[in-house]
């Protein structure tokens, strides 16, 4: 188990930051009074403060709402021992033994704790051992990609954006749209173009990527080439429902309300023949 007493002392940059993290778990609470991580947000750092019976109280609370983690049993058995309740303690270290582990997350939303209190190394400690154990975790890459802006390391921030989208098919777009913003604000577009392109060709068949590179172009403010990839997804694939709206956005820009209609209304189409696909109707794609 992690010793999260000294963990948490040591990302929080010491004595003159505790007070600040605490605070912010105090916000995090009251503002998400149903959510375990936040409850044994704020249990670490009482318990940092060595304040073990809040710190108990916070960590039952987040066992009442989510019994499977076990680093809430585990740390609820420390704080008991320390309060010389050891056979309570014993029995929920056999519970926690026994129960999931998440500690990917658990790490995570401590960085989450430490980045509300602009603790920028702390948190970029603790979404590095997030990453450590599961390397595909996209939203640590994404929050390690933000901090990693707050400590002006730009090659170190395009890393992990790159590395989000690259881990998270859901996410994908959004998060190479925060490449692209965050690269062309250090004027460094062309790089990101290429990257988009280089990506592309190597998956010429992938519609998604001939997409996302689309949006490059957008970022790029290159909406002429942009319209053309969408179209040609569009062409390729009728009920891609993203590029259609971006379709629609672009002509709408330009104020053409007929091409911003015709592609809102083949969104409209392709949502209502996908609720309709198990019963008699078809409705056409507009053409």
């Amino acid at each position: 188990m992690v010793q999260w007493f000294e963990l948490c002392y040591k990302a929080s940059g010491g004595l003159d930051q505790l007070e600040n993290m605490h605070e912010s778990a105090v916000e995090w609470t009251t503002a998400y009074p149903n959510d375990a991580q936040a409850h044994f947000a704020l249990a670490v750092s009482q318990a940092t403060f060595e304040r073990f019976n809040e710190s108990e109280a916070a960590l039952r609370r987040a066992i009442e709402i989510d019994r499977n983690d076990g680093e809430y049993w585990g740390l609820l058995g420390k704080c008991l021992a320390t309060q010389e309740k050891y056979d309570e303690a014993t029995k929920a270290f056999e519970i926690g033994q026994g129960a999931v582990q998440k500690r990917e997350w658990s790490f995570y939303h401590r960085a989450t704790l430490l980045t509300s209190a602009e603790n920028w190394p702390g948190a970029m400690e603790f979404l590095t051992q997030a990453i450590n154990i599961r390397n595909s975790f996209a939203e640590a890459y994404s929050q390690a990609a933000h901090v990693a802006i707050a400590l002006n390391d730009e090659s170190m921030a395009s890393g992990f954006f790159h590395s989000a989208a690259l881990h998270d098919d859901l996410a994908r777009e959004m998060y190479f749209q925060d490449l692209g913003l965050f690269l062309t604000s250090y004027d460094v577009s062309t790089e990101y173009l290429a990257e988009m392109k280089r990506l592309q060709n190597k998956a010429p068949d992938d519609l998604n990527m001939l997409y996302l590179l689309g949006i490059a172009n957008e970022v790029l403010d290159n909406p002429q080439l942009a319209e053309e990839i969408y179209r040609e997804v569009v062409s390729k694939e009728r009920t891609h429902k993203r590029a259609w709206i971006r379709l629609a956005n672009l002509a709408r820009k330009k104020r053409n309300q007929y091409g911003s209609l015709r592609a809102y209304r083949a969104v409209f189409d392709i949502y209502q023949k996908q609720n309709c696909e198990n019963s008699a109707c078809e409705l056409p794609i507009a053409s």
